[in-house]
């Protein structure tokens, strides 16, 4: 019996993806012969890509370098490549095929809100991409300890739907604000209040700071109406800054640390924490000082 694969290679040579038929063919002493077709289907399942660190929302000085981890699964055998992506910044990751893990190496040079992103590829062209840390998007902020001051006050809209308690609440909100880096002493220091109804937050510690030109942002630990152990995140545009539309605008984002980091009040529900602000400061104004 001789068989003929479709792709004219040995019948010992490895098969590639998809279908490949052999056509084999049995003919006796005499000369009546006989075929069928036999196919070969050959899958590849697509690696698997993790990350693992830094965590989502990690903090990092301009600068410094930063080693990210993660890992891959896949089918045992063959060779993986890994890819990671800082920003728009593509760098080669290094992967041990014996563990599955995957390393690498990077500085961020200015400051600014960036994702990071995994990308592994095996031999046979599968891939696996992978861009969120513990199921929140991979996120690091880069800030710059030696420069930058955030300050303002005023009123904003508070849009319905920014509680989460009592999605109807909405109406004018105040707010204060000041974060700065003190002689580039870490973490900065500064103020942070805002109110409307009964509801009264005030900041007690910050974590950093960022000023990436109009843009500023910074976080910390506060309370609500005195008690409790809330995250929050202020985001700010300022409008009289080169290149800015002469609106300021302002983001507030408050989460329960003592209940699974659950949104306890945005003003811009639902959007990335790299996104800009978009609800307009009236009454006052934020300055971002570079």
């Amino acid at each position: 019996m001789v068989g003929t694969r479709s792709d004219s290679l040995p019948l010992a040579s490895a098969y590639p993806l998809g279908v490949t038929t052999i056509t084999w063919t049995a003919t006796d002493t005499a000369g009546n012969s006989a075929s069928c077709v036999q196919k070969i289907t050959v899958t590849n399942p697509n690696p698997v890509a993790v990350i693992s660190s830094p965590a989502a929302g990690a903090f990092f000085a301009a600068g410094v370098v930063m080693n990210p981890t993660g890992s891959f699964a896949d089918n045992a055998g063959g060779t993986h490549a890994a890819e990671w992506r800082f920003g728009s910044v593509a760098s080669a990751g290094s992967v041990n095929e014996s563990s599955g893990a995957v390393s690498g190496s990077f500085a961020f040079a200015s400051p600014g809100i960036y994702t990071i992103s995994l990308r592994m590829t095996d031999g046979c062209g599968g891939e696996g991409l992978a861009s969120t840390i513990g199921g929140k998007p991979a996120i690091v902020f880069i800030f710059d300890p030696v420069s930058g001051l955030v300050t303002g006050g005023g009123q904003f809209d508070s849009p319905p739907g920014a509680f989460t308690d009592n999605p109807g609440l909405s109406g004018k909100a105040s707010f204060s604000l000041s974060s700065v880096y003190n002689n580039g002493s870490l973490p900065p220091k500064g103020s942070t209040e805002f109110s409307i109804g009964g509801f009264s937050f005030q900041s007690t510690s910050y974590e950093f700071l960022v000023v990436a030109g109009a843009k500023g942002v910074f976080r910390g630990v506060g309370k609500i109406n005195g008690a409790g152990n809330f995250g929050f995140m202020v985001t700010v545009l300022d409008g009289d800054t080169k290149g800015s539309n002469g609106v300021d605008r302002l983001r507030i984002k408050i989460w329960d640390k003592s209940n699974n980091d659950s949104v306890v009040y945005d003003n811009q529900a639902g959007a990335s924490d790299t996104s800009d602000p978009v609800v307009i400061v009236s009454n006052g104004n934020v300055v971002v000082h570079r």
